[in-house]
């Protein structure tokens, strides 16, 4: 099939992305991801040197990575897991399986539908984009009500660097405690997290034509270097790397779904 438009699509649960690849460097996600090609094939590289070659894959959270492409062209989902069972995730692509050209298909009549007015296409809905692509919805899971408390609250303040000292308030618990419960629930700690949510928010900023700088302190980040550093870290991109490869990206967000923080 031709080369879509690049497309990106933000929910507070899931990215989807087609587009150019690039050559990333090192990612850690925060989130699951599954990798696509709709042409060729992939290649995923773990640290400890193990290799996978398929047109579709997945990488669990946290988990470092480099992947290639035979194709210039991917697409690429990503799941948050607080509230989902991404370990389920294998047991879906087994159920359902698929080759990257398939999802491609299956994708294309969403991100061929022209924008109506001045707004942008709205985002499939976690449902719908799951049950697209994998077969099924993924299953939901409910953390800790005192960890869904601090995670409701770091996604509305992901900008404003709260810290673990804030959400233990927030949840009545000590610090040590808070921390410890934190990780027990989710696999990860707190701050580790709260570095992910804050690049994840770039992404909803790649169009907004605002420069280097300006993102760096809407997005809380002390200084550029930090901001740039941080960036890289985690998507193995640098900043300007993302921002000028979305230039001509179709951004599209679910109607009611607030953008975190401050910035539009």
């Amino acid at each position: 099939m031709a080369q879509p438009p690049s497309y990106l699509s933000l929910t507070d649960d899931r990215i989807l992305y087609a587009g150019v690849l690039g050559s990333p460097g090192q990612r850690l996600f925060g989130a699951a991801t599954l990798y696509a090609a709709p042409q060729g094939t992939l290649s995923l590289q773990t640290p400890d040197g193990d290799q996978a070659h398929a047109s579709v894959m997945w990488v669990p959270p946290h988990t470092p990575h480099t992947v290639q492409s035979s194709s210039p062209w991917v697409m690429c989902m990503m799941v948050e897991p607080e509230f989902t069972d991404v370990e389920h995730i294998p047991a879906l692509l087994a159920q359902h399986p698929a080759e990257g050209h398939a999802w491609a298909e299956r994708l294309a009549p969403w991100w061929h539908t022209p924008a109506t007015g001045p707004l942008p296409p709205a985002a499939m809905s976690d449902t719908a984009l799951d049950t697209l692509l994998l077969g099924a919805p993924l299953p939901q899971r409910e953390p800790d009500p005192r960890v869904s408390l601090a995670l409701h609250h770091l996604r509305q303040h992901v900008t404003s660097q709260v810290s673990a000292a804030e959400a233990a308030a927030l949840c009545g618990l000590s610090s040590s405690r808070f921390m410890h419960l934190f990780k027990e629930e989710l696999g990860v700690g707190f701050r580790t997290l709260r570095s992910w949510k804050r690049a994840r928010a770039l992404l909803g900023l790649v169009r907004s034509g605002e420069n280097l700088t300006d993102m760096a302190q809407a997005l809380g980040y002390p200084d550029a270097s930090h901001f740039s550093r941080s960036i890289r870290q985690i998507t193995g991109l640098r900043p300007s790397d993302i921002v000028s490869g979305s230039r001509h990206i179709q951004l599209a967000r679910r109607p009611g779904d607030a953008p975190p923080g401050d910035f539009p």
